[in-house]
């Protein structure tokens, strides 16, 4: 049974109560105090997960109200990693803390891993709430906020952490266990600046955390989070709702709120952070426990506060809450909320969620989501199902013949052709029956049956033209779109049944292959000519080559079997290898020859004659220029 032990302050972290009653009982070594408070002097009490829970609890003395979950809840880091680990992971982290089941380095590797995030090596303390404590409890003590990793400054009074002379992971030493009056000295607050980069990053952070060490939260499945993820960042536009982003403008925008030289001083060793390793992984593996830290910033970026981020439901609230508007136009409760059923599905194409809304009067409408706002549940994509009610009225004013058609379709909210299509389906008027055969020649004044004689007989006299010129084939394209449009019936039953569209392509005239074979022939006579004569170093003379250095390669090709002299031309100019290779050899013992009398000039101009006197080209030199 523990004697004197203290009562615990807000936000104080375990190990400084401890402390605080190791100076109170005179102790003179940290590891009897451990053995006393924990029953085990191989572990000692660490700030993040302390273990043998269970141990300390019974040890306590009587009127000591705390329990084991207030300790963790209260006085461990466990409320500001339990949220982002998945549940089973949780639940066993929890249950280590109490028993003291394995070491404190496999509690730590169970949160995910801590080289992906700068851990402070000593523990830290703030000027001001150093004062404050000492105002208000005439003491002060280890802030358990103050040792979260990622938190650099004080959310409370705006200034940076002091660091100490404790080290706050030293696996057990004797300077582990000290209170903060033995070790604090009278320091200056450094305020934050206003014109500090990354200034509300950095004090987001620190507010989030305190936040969730304040308020435990329980821990659920990673996947609700990677969910809860992408439906904001496609709601920004930073992702579509098939989960495809683009990083590099997103790691843009999260720079200019994150800035990099943030991102360092809270990197690792593995460099995760500052090189979006670690963001990434958040977003494509969401059954990996990444760190907190990870998580504060993404929700940061996301223009959300812990408290607002947990706030939201569950499963992302695409067309808002219901009840919901009924949108059907001939019922009395019309854009009354009186829709109480909602289905969604996720469209394939995009990823966009659909939603089918159906009310009890039999109306059934749906909209693509998410809702832009309040105002967009009054308004609908498409028109699933009209209802009883709906088709009842459509019967009833159907039969008063005084009112017309349009009238009657803007006041049920459909177009003149659903109204037809709907009264077919309804059995109110037959099958055969269209909305525009009634009005054909209303929907334009000017067209008269004379008029339409008059095309008629036009399309036929150059539809009956064998061969047609540019003009007339112009004509008769447009006599028949006009006719296609304004009397379909006739055009279709007078058109021929070998053409399909109207026209022929027969007006272009008709190539003269005579004359064309004979410009191909001299054509290939020609470059056969030019490839022999070449003085560069000879080539040999096949099929391909002719065609290609004619210019006419193209059509040649295609139609050889039409053009016999150029076949004969081809045939005729197309050299044997051991042509070209006797050609080759010419051309080479010329191309040797000139070589030489190339090099016997240029020694005679590098080595000149010298005369008896020993002057050289003085002669010639006057000779030339007399």
């Amino acid at each position: 049974m523990l004697q004197c032990f203290p009562q615990s302050y807000f936000d104080e972290v375990l190990m400084s109560t401890c402390a605080r009653y190791g100076e109170r009982m005179h102790f003179h070594s940290t590891a009897s105090l451990v053995r006393e408070l924990f029953g085990t002097a191989h572990e000692s009490c660490p700030i993040d997960f302390p273990a043998h829970l269970n141990y300390f609890v019974r040890q306590l003395p009587i009127g000591h109200h705390m329990t084991v979950d207030q300790i963790i809840d209260r006085h461990t880091l466990y409320p500001f990693t339990a949220p982002f680990l998945p549940s089973a992971r949780a639940a066993h982290l929890r249950e280590e803390m109490k028993t003291g089941a394995g070491r404190s380095q496999d509690r730590r590797l169970l949160t995910g891993r801590r080289i992906s995030v700068a851990v402070p090596e000593y523990l830290r303390y703030c000027p001001g709430c150093i004062t404050d404590d000492r105002m208000r409890q005439g003491e002060c003590y280890w802030h358990r906020l103050h040792q979260v990793p990622g938190v650099e400054v004080c959310p409370i009074h705006e200034v940076w952490l002091e660091t100490s002379t404790v080290s706050a992971w030293d696996p057990r030493g004797d300077q582990r266990m000290l209170p903060v009056e033995q070790v604090v000295t009278a320091t200056t607050p450094r305020p934050l600046s206003m014109q500090e980069p990354g200034r509300e990053s950095i004090l987001a952070l620190a507010r989030n955390a305190a936040w969730l060490l304040a308020n435990p939260q329980s821990s659920v499945n990673l996947q609700m989070w990677a969910d809860r993820y992408r439906y904001l960042l496609a709601e920004r536009g930073w992702s579509t709702y098939r989960k495809r982003l683009t990083w590099a403008p997103f790691w843009a925008a999260f720079l200019r709120i994150h800035p990099l030289p943030i991102l360092r001083r809270l990197d690792g060793h593995a460099g995760s952070l500052s090189t979006g390793r670690g963001i990434r992984a958040l977003l494509r593996f969401p059954r990996r426990a990444m760190p907190p830290l990870y998580h504060l910033l993404l929700i940061h970026f996301l223009g959300f506060t812990a408290e607002e981020f947990f706030a939201l439901p569950q499963h992302p609230t695409w067309f808002g809450t219901g009840p919901w508007p009924c949108l059907n136009p001939v019922v009395p409760h019309r854009n009354e909320r009186a829709v109480v059923q909602c289905e969604v599905r996720i469209r394939r194409q995009d990823g966009r969620p659909i939603g089918t809304f159906s009310c009890g009067c039999g109306f059934t409408y749906s909209r693509v989501g998410p809702d832009w706002g309040p105002l967009a549940q009054f308004s609908y994509h498409r028109i699933e199902q009209y209802g009883l009610y709906w088709e009842w009225v459509l019967r009833r004013r159907w039969r008063d013949r005084r009112l017309m058609r349009e009238v009657l379709a803007e006041q049920l909210g459909v177009s003149r052709v659903t109204l037809w299509e709907e009264a077919i389906r309804l059995g109110l008027l037959p099958k055969t029956s269209s909305p525009r055969e009634g009005k054909r020649w209303k929907r334009v004044p000017g067209v008269q049956p004379k008029d339409c004689e008059q095309k008629r007989v036009q399309w036929q006299q150059l539809a009956q033209r064998r061969r047609r010129t540019l003009v007339q084939e112009r004509r008769c394209r447009r006599l028949y779109a006009w006719l296609y449009r304004w009397d379909g019936v006739w055009l279709r039953a007078h058109q021929r049944r070998n053409r399909e569209t109207g026209w022929t392509r027969d007006w272009a005239p008709r190539l003269d292959w005579a004359t064309r074979d004979r410009q191909a022939a001299r054509a290939i006579i020609r470059a056969a000519g030019q490839l022999t004569m070449n003085q560069e170093p000879p080539q040999w003379i096949s099929r391909h080559r002719l065609m290609t250095h004619s210019g006419y390669a193209r059509w040649i090709a295609a139609s050889l079997d039409r053009l016999p002299q150029t076949r004969q031309a081809i045939q005729s100019a197309v050299e044997t290898r051991k042509a070209f290779q006797l050609r080759r050899a010419i051309w080479r013992e010329g191309e040797g020859r000139r070589t030489a009398v190339l090099a016997t000039e240029s020694q005679v101009r590098r080595h000149p004659v010298t005369s008896a006197c020993g002057q050289s080209g003085l002669f010639e030199a006057e000779g030339e220029g007399w």
